[in-house]
């Protein structure tokens, strides 16, 4: 009896999690096609079955933060960040919303604290170079840096280069 009490309740437990990674994977398809209300309508009601749940609180935060709530994407991060101070990515996702909010100088030492604990942490490079440009002290994305020696001569090989850049700053025009 006690055998198959704990086997019914094994399988309404995995029901509920596969049922939140669908839910999961349709919030992000949600945020895919621009639809972030919804999204995060999504995101909201995996949180109110499984509100200790990190990626739903991480992604709702960012697609809060992308409609404008500010404040609500900070309360999530912030929840996050005080369950585990060493989320780098949600640190990296504050910090990106710092600058977004008009306080650039907090979101650069958000980022120079992950970048202590993980000094090789390319999203978190990248987005201090981005905090830096944003306010005309940066430099050139990394990747741009290296091109002049590296860039492959053929024109087919560059553009897929190029495409990679994209992902880095949207722009290639300077090669």
């Amino acid at each position: 009896m006690k055998a198959a009490l704990l086997g019914l309740a094994l399988a309404v437990a995995s029901l509920g999690a596969s049922a939140d990674e669908a839910a999961l994977e349709n919030a992000r398809s949600l945020v895919l096609e621009a639809r972030l209300s919804q999204a995060v309508d999504a995101y909201s009601a995996i949180l109110a079955r499984s509100p200790a749940e990190r990626e739903p609180r991480l992604e709702r935060g960012r697609a809060l933060a992308w409609l404008g709530r500010h404040d609500e994407a900070l309360a999530d991060l912030d929840l996050l960040l005080a369950r585990d101070p060493d989320d780098a990515e949600a640190s990296i996702a504050r910090a990106r919303l710092l600058g977004w909010m008009g306080r650039p100088a907090e979101g650069e030492a958000q980022v120079l604290r992950v970048l202590e604990a993980r000094p090789t942490d390319v999203d978190a490079r990248l987005t201090l170079e981005d905090r830096r440009r944003w306010q005309g002290r940066g430099t050139a994305p990394p990747a741009k840096q290296a091109l002049p020696e590296a860039a492959p001569r053929d024109r087919r090989a560059r553009l897929d280069v190029g495409l990679q850049l994209d992902a880095l700053d949207g722009d290639r025009s300077d090669w």
